[in-house]
């Protein structure tokens, strides 16, 4: 493709007039809408399976599990450059899809999740919000519970407040713990495969 020759480092396809059934298009436009939002990269159809790469680019991507439905997003996230090319869709003239309303709304679902994760750089930030959120949410609750003993007179045993600040707090403690594990797994698997979260695209060194 004349892209690549030009600097794109990855052309990704869009189907911009899609020959597939309207609920099928609906959910993919906001499938690929949340992706955009979460990844920084402005994309409409990462499902469209016609793509090209530079050869650097798929040495540089981490390959897991089902990686390959992310790879423009990950390869984005790399640093490199990606570019959107609208090509012609047709429609289905043998066969049956498989495409499955419900489980496709579940991987796809799955998929924000993993990407929103990622996406974090930070393991620990990425829990470490969530946590601090539960953090506020848990003192304000026992907060007010004190409030009400001593100025209104409702003993803690009788007021449920207490228990729920409490569930909040040790909640907020767990996720933290999970952020902190997180952390730990992420850096090893970068460490051995020797990789870092970033990439360095150039090394300008001044006279």
């Amino acid at each position: 493709m004349k892209e690549l020759k030009q600097g794109v480092d990855v052309v990704s396809g869009w189907r911009r007039n899609r020959r597939d059934y309207l609920l099928r298009v609906l959910i993919s436009r906001v499938a690929n809408f949340i992706i955009s939002r979460i990844s920084g990269l402005s994309i409409h159809d990462l499902g469209c399976t016609l793509k090209a790469y530079k050869r650097e680019v798929l040495r540089e991507i981490p390959f897991f599990g089902d990686a390959h439905r992310f790879l423009p997003v990950l390869a984005h996230w790399q640093g490199f450059i990606v570019k959107e090319v609208v090509v012609e869709h047709h429609p289905r003239r043998y066969g049956r899809s498989k495409y499955g309303l419900l489980p496709r709304m579940f991987k796809v679902s799955m998929d924000i999740l993993f990407l929103s994760f990622l996406f974090a750089r930070s393991p620990i930030r990425f829990f470490g919000i969530t946590a601090f959120v539960l953090i506020v949410a848990g003192l304000l609750v026992l907060g007010f519970v004190l409030y009400q003993k001593f100025a209104l007179n409702i003993w803690v045993h009788k007021n449920p407040l207490f228990i729920i600040g409490i569930v909040i707090l040790v909640s907020a403690l767990q996720i933290m713990m999970t952020g902190v594990i997180a952390e730990l797994v992420s850096r090893n698997y970068l460490l051995s495969l020797n990789k870092k979260p970033y990439r360095i695209e150039k090394i300008v060194v001044k006279p």
